[in-house]
């Protein structure tokens, strides 16, 4: 849950029921996913107990148990999960900065040619600083991987669960959670905290961001109270059952304008789809 990207297609689907479905969908999916890496390295520890550089041991179990084309497969599979990875990464980076923070803080007069330019420099500067960083010293990846997930789980995890379950979430609690929680799981990793205390910065950041957002949020309700609106559909998500017509018809689902050209083009289709 601390991954955006991830969390992101679930918020941009047109239905409610359709976010339903693929969270089910995603939890069953991930009971086979999540472990599978773990299922490999043991494998790697027994058919290759001399593998110098553990990062390769898909790849060379690959390649003494299956053959070569297969190893092929195995290898443009890896190669297409990390691309679809990136490029969602860089696209989201990107479409934050020109909307959420150049549009809404910056200039909210700003043309869409503007945007699109905001959006593509900082995907490209993003790109080169991760290729440099690549060529020159290029971390262990399973370290990286870790440290994302610490300060990504550590920022949102707490503000999404508290935002489906707690009806007393708000944006300010929601705020202060995500700027404490990375900043806490950031400081824990890189000041040597882990080593000192035997506690991963995962778990202090989330400790932090979820502390962080039940005092904020409940010393905040008379400035910035949550909508009754928000409210009623909490309460009735707290059953399960259809989801009521009134959420379905109240609510429209609008296209951004990146999308309204693909709808037009679509005739359409996008929008009902």
């Amino acid at each position: 849950m601390g991954w955006p990207h991830v969390v992101t297609r679930h918020m941009a689907m047109s239905q409610p029921a359709t976010a339903r479905k693929a969270g089910v969908w995603a939890t069953v999916w991930n009971l086979f996913f999540v472990p599978a890496p773990y299922l490999v390295g043991i494998m790697a520890i027994l058919i290759l107990p001399g593998l110098e550089d553990p990062e390769m041991a898909i790849f060379q179990v690959a390649d003494k148990l299956l053959p070569a084309a297969v190893t092929g497969l195995v290898m443009a599979a890896i190669m297409a999960a990390i691309m679809s990875t990136a490029d969602s990464l860089l696209l989201q980076t990107g479409s934050i900065a020109s909307r959420d923070l150049y549009e809404r803080f910056i200039n909210p007069n700003a043309s869409e040619k503007q945007m699109v330019f905001v959006s593509r420099g900082l995907v490209l500067a993003i790109a080169v600083i991760g290729y440099a960083v690549a060529l020159v010293e290029p971390p262990s990846v399973f370290s990286i991987v870790i440290f994302a997930t610490s300060v990504l789980g550590s920022a949102f995890l707490p503000a999404y669960v508290c935002a489906v379950w707690w009806s007393r979430a708000n944006t300010p609690g929601a705020l202060a959670s995500i700027v404490v929680g990375a900043s806490v799981a950031f400081f824990w990793e890189y000041a040597g905290m882990v080593e000192s205390t035997q506690m991963a910065p995962m778990l202090t950041g989330v400790v932090s961001s979820s502390v962080t957002m039940f005092v904020v949020s409940l010393a905040t309700q008379k400035i910035s109270p949550v909508p009754a609106y928000i409210q009623d559909a909490m309460q009735v998500t707290t059953t399960v059952g259809p989801i009521p017509k009134r959420f379905l018809t109240a609510t429209e689902f609008g296209l951004t304008q990146e999308a309204s050209a693909i709808d037009k083009a679509l005739g359409g289709r996008a929008h009902d789809g």
